[in-house]
């Protein structure tokens, strides 16, 4: 988790020379955890993040791993590809930053995700760059305080540059003693992160695809999605002022969460006219469509 670490992301180190190509990455869950839930951050408040949920699985080794996800629609999940892959059965908690008081939890098999046609199931454990899936969820939501869906990236946004915009990551991770036997948090933690052009990413990872964005710390280097936090939501304050989610936990480095290397994410806005054939859902937008766009991006440097 954030500074006490979440997610299945990992960073590695960030150097002055502009050339440091990484060696492997890799998803959060199969990274060394030098810290293991979201790391740098803080507790969320009720309600602060009432899109973010928590899945929870059993792996083919028998282990229970844990990842993000966002509510898109009041029967609809986001997360990755990776977490939902060859996995039978989820548990998914809502409406809530403590697990022990979930406002829904729901059990779900495989039959009910969906992932990207074009993730190759039979190369699961490698990242490759539609690792987006959907959940049905088994009830129709109703909408709250502590639920509410998280508009995704639109296609107009699916390659803007989120270069020093602070964005914002968050999720539920492991406790600080999971790589000794610990256990996913049962508590929600952000972080503040900032954006990074995929110019500059490139020169830390080579899979860096079109449809990736990348994020690193904003202003301590413990500051990163980790262990745990794959599939939930990067996410920014737009120029209308609602929260957008512009990524989707994706990987790291196996040098750990809190090195200085970025993070990568999943831009949403590359897969809309997927979304729709999944859901039947039209989730793009237009600023067109939206009559106040007097406020600007908060940005680093403002």
């Amino acid at each position: 988790m954030l500074k006490y670490a979440w997610g299945l992301l990992v960073l590695g180190i960030v150097q002055a020379n502009p050339v440091h190509k990484d060696g492997p990455v890799g998803f959060m869950e199969d990274i060394k955890r030098s810290t293991s839930r979201v790391s740098g951050g803080w507790p969320a408040q009720e309600g602060q993040f009432p899109y973010q949920v928590s899945i929870r699985m059993v792996n083919i080794e028998g282990l229970v791993i844990s990842c993000g996800g966002s509510i898109i629609h009041n029967e609809w999940i986001i997360t990755s590809a990776h977490c939902l892959a060859l996995r039978p059965s989820y548990i998914v908690r809502l409406g809530t930053t403590d697990l022990h008081r979930p406002a829904y939890m729901l059990e779900h098999s495989i039959r009910d995700a969906i992932l990207h046609p074009d993730f190759d199931l039979s190369n699961a454990n490698r990242v490759q760059p539609p690792d987006i899936a959907v959940l049905k969820l088994s009830i129709s939501i109703p909408y709250g305080p502590t639920i509410q869906p998280i508009r995704l990236q639109s296609s107009e946004q699916k390659d803007y540059n989120y270069e020093d915009q602070v964005v914002i990551v968050s999720g539920f991770g492991y406790d600080d003693d999971s790589w000794n036997g610990g256990q996913a948090s049962d508590y929600l933690l952000w972080t503040k992160l900032r954006g990074l052009s995929n110019e500059e990413c490139r020169t830390y990872f080579n899979s860096v695809f079109p449809s990736t964005v990348c994020a690193r710390h904003y202003n301590h280097t413990n500051q990163s999605a980790c262990h745990g936090d794959s599939g939930g939501p990067l996410t920014v304050v737009d120029k209308d002022g609602e929260p957008t989610m512009i990524g989707i936990v994706h990987y790291a480095s196996w040098r750990g969460c809190t090195s200085e290397w970025p993070t990568a994410y999943v831009r949403p806005g590359h897969f809309h006219n997927w979304l729709n054939q999944a859901t039947g859902i039209n989730f793009d937008w237009s600023y067109a469509e939206i009559e106040d766009t007097s406020n600007t991006f908060i940005s680093i440097n403002k």
